[in-house]
């Protein structure tokens, strides 16, 4: 097709779509972008603000467990339909008296934040149980 015709047909087909009201021009002139970090830093204060993710429990498999040098532990829990990362910070590690390895069942409790350098949520876990062997 020459180009002349593909032209026109982009030209036809963003006339259908605007008078059907699904086309709207981009407009440099009236985009506000934020930075990354402005938007990084707004999805912390919903994740703060909401009262499920800032005190939950959970129940998973613990897929993946690895103890940093500095005592912090990086593990993340499953289910059927879903995984999240998860760190359990040296105090709150040194303070059980059981924990977990990959493959067991667990319930654990924490909050939901926000780890900015990855633009990931994950889960800070403060309390461990068994539940069971997956």
């Amino acid at each position: 097709m020459p180009f002349s015709r593909r032209i026109d047909s982009v030209l036809q087909s963003a006339h259908v779509l605007r008078r059907l009201g699904h086309y709207r021009p981009i407009d440099i002139c009236t985009m506000n972008p934020i930075t990354i970090s402005a938007l990084t830093t707004h999805i912390v204060a919903l994740f703060e603000q909401d009262e499920v993710l800032r005190d939950v429990w959970v129940t998973g498999e613990v897929s993946t467990w690895k103890r940093a040098g500095s005592g912090h532990i990086y593990f993340s829990l499953k289910d059927q339909g879903a995984t999240i990362n998860a760190v359990m910070w040296r105090g709150s590690a040194l303070a059980h008296n059981w924990l977990p390895q990959a493959g067991d069942q667990v319930i654990a409790h924490g909050y939901v934040g926000v780890y900015p350098d990855r633009g990931a949520y994950q889960l800070y876990v403060n309390r461990l149980s068994p539940a069971g062997r997956g």
